[in-house]
């Protein structure tokens, strides 16, 4: 079984995009682009909302979105990326024969979500949580 992804910014600048899953799979990394997709060969993902994309675009990194996308032979973790950069790959074992693959991108100087195409702005009223209004081009 495949966890949501997760997503954080290190200290030093740079990210890293993981996702876990509950015992270690075969998996195969493709970059084409913007996009980094890794496919995890006979992982499933059981609860249909850790297929909802993970939006990073606000973020000072190179990452835009992040999601899980099930088929028939497996799961991929689709990276959409605002401009080609390049992920390191890790694998972390951990106890019980489940697994995190991790994919490192290096601190540097990544485009704002409008240079990209994107108004966005975020709009915090008193009680409810922040939400995305303006729209989005691609």
């Amino acid at each position: 079984m495949v966890t949501f992804p997760g997503f954080r910014v290190l200290a030093d600048g740079s990210s890293v995009v993981l996702v876990t899953v509950s015992r270690k799979v075969a998996y195969q990394v493709l970059t084409t682009g913007h996009l980094v997709t890794v496919r995890l060969m006979g992982a499933y993902v059981d609860v249909q909302n850790n297929t909802n994309p993970l939006l990073t675009d606000l973020f000072p990194t190179p990452v835009r979105t992040i999601r899980l996308r099930p088929d028939k032979e497996g799961t991929s973790l689709v990276v959409e990326l605002k401009q080609a950069a390049t992920a390191r790959e890790r694998v972390v074992d951990l106890a019980g024969g489940s697994m995190v693959l991790e994919l490192s991108f290096a601190a540097g100087r990544y485009p704002s979500p409008q240079a990209v195409g994107a108004s966005t702005k975020l709009s915090i009223r008193s009680g409810s949580p922040p939400r995305r209004t303006g729209s989005r081009s691609r």
